[in-house]
């Protein structure tokens, strides 16, 4: 994502997410939402909370307009990107299809390679 598309999503305040998706009581979000990104995941483990934050490259537009990431913006004005708490991630092998659709997935014992028992042979010129 570039800068102006990041800016140009929403954004969230500390404050807001931390009492909205945490659900932390006013007087210590008071405290907590005051220090800046880099300090408040310390402060934050303090009162039993763990929040989880990731970098501005693995993010995609996909992943804010989902809900997935929350552009969480600190005391200070500085913008950071948190995983969503309250989301579920659908386990990837989860489907609504039918089954004569699905692949099937290959176990290590049912695993065939024709290639296993060749090997590869050096020729030397003399």
């Amino acid at each position: 994502m570039t800068r102006k598309e990041i800016n140009s999503s929403p954004i969230v305040g500390m404050k807001y997410f931390l009492e909205v998706y945490y659900g932390v009581s006013e007087d210590i979000v008071s405290k907590i939402s005051l220090h800046s990104h880099k300090s408040i995941s310390k402060i934050a483990s303090l009162y039993g909370l763990k929040l989880s934050k990731m970098s501005f490259d693995s993010v995609s537009r996909e992943m804010i307009a989902r809900g997935e990431v929350l552009l969480v913006i600190d005391h200070f004005n500085n913008l950071a990107p948190y995983i969503n708490p309250t989301i579920d991630l659908i386990d990837e092998y989860e489907t609504t299809m039918d089954e004569k659709f699905v692949s099937c997935e290959i176990n290590e014992e049912e695993e065939y390679d024709k290639h296993k028992g060749r090997q590869k042979i050096k020729h030397f010129k003399s």
